[in-house]
């Protein structure tokens, strides 16, 4: 039994999914000095169960790189093997590694990435088989033994889930108090906050420089309106003057020609019939 146990691919996968392996994971809340301790090992533990550390697939690669019988031929790989071959390969890529405190935050993004969509191949049938207590050899029948299957499986199914809740934890606790992460979000946070403070900065100069151009064109306005009133003023007070010196001039002429006239009228009645026409004259002279 044992070595059909270990001679089946997929039996030996059950049996290796639970023996001596240790599931506890560190409680959350470590300090920075203790992290690195005490998640390392726990990460390197998990591994086990990798996509790329599935037995199935290194049993496969073992295969495919055994010594052929044919004469040294090797033989035409079937299109579909192949395909499937490929679609393993990056299952089969190392995992990113753990590393320490002088880890790039990149490749520190890229180990919990590889880790946030771990693929185990745990296989909990052998368990679930022991605590359900069927032995699917012994059923009676073919219904029962179909029944018995199922029972498995959605125990299996179930056992899985909690695995992968297990490894979810894990991956939040780390992450909670990892102090490359730590440091990355308090650098994010300072440069959002230079970003914000550079922005309102940019934003109260260029607001300044509005203020700035708005005073001066308000101030050139007032400057123009100034000198327009000056300049209708000094108009307003030289059309004055030029008017007030016409009435002067029209006065002048008026009591001159009066004078004129009263001196010589005898001379002046061969012009004006009489002293109202001299002034109709006088006044249309002086329109």
């Amino acid at each position: 039994a044992a070595f059909d146990t270990l001679s089946d691919v997929t039996k030996r996968k059950s049996y290796d999914s639970t023996v001596d392996f240790n599931e506890s994971i560190p409680k959350g809340g470590e300090s920075e000095a203790k992290f690195y301790k005490v998640y390392g090992p726990v990460f390197e533990r998990n591994l086990r169960f990798a996509a790329c550390n599935d037995p199935a697939n290194m049993a496969s690669n073992s295969d495919a790189n055994a010594p052929t019988n044919n004469g040294g031929k090797k033989k035409k790989r079937n299109k579909s093997v192949s395909q499937s071959s490929n679609a393993e390969q990056k299952k089969d890529k190392a995992p990113p590694s753990f590393g320490d405190d002088n880890t790039p935050i990149e490749e520190v993004n890229a180990f919990y990435e590889f880790w946030i969509h771990f693929e185990s191949w745990r296989d909990f049938t052998l368990k679930a088989t022991e605590q359900t207590e069927h032995d699917v050899d012994a059923a009676e029948c073919r219904d029962e033994k179909r029944w018995m299957a199922k029972e498995i499986d959605r125990k299996a199914r179930a056992m899985k889930r909690d695995e992968m809740s297990r490894i979810t934890r894990l991956v939040e606790r780390a992450m909670a108090a990892d102090p490359r992460l730590k440091r990355e979000k308090e650098r994010e946070k300072a440069e959002k906050a230079r970003v914000a403070r550079e922005k309102k900065e940019k934003a109260e100069r260029e607001a300044k420089i509005k203020a700035e151009a708005k005073a001066k064109a308000q101030e050139e306005a007032a400057a123009k309106q100034a000198k327009e009133k000056e300049i209708k003023a000094k108009e307003k007070a030289e059309r004055e003057k030029e008017k007030k010196a016409l009435r002067k001039a029209k006065q002048q002429l008026r009591k001159s020609v009066m004078s004129s006239y009263q001196s010589n009228a005898a001379e002046l009645n061969d012009m004006w019939d009489n002293i109202e026409d001299m002034n109709d004259d006088i006044e249309l002279l002086c329109a």
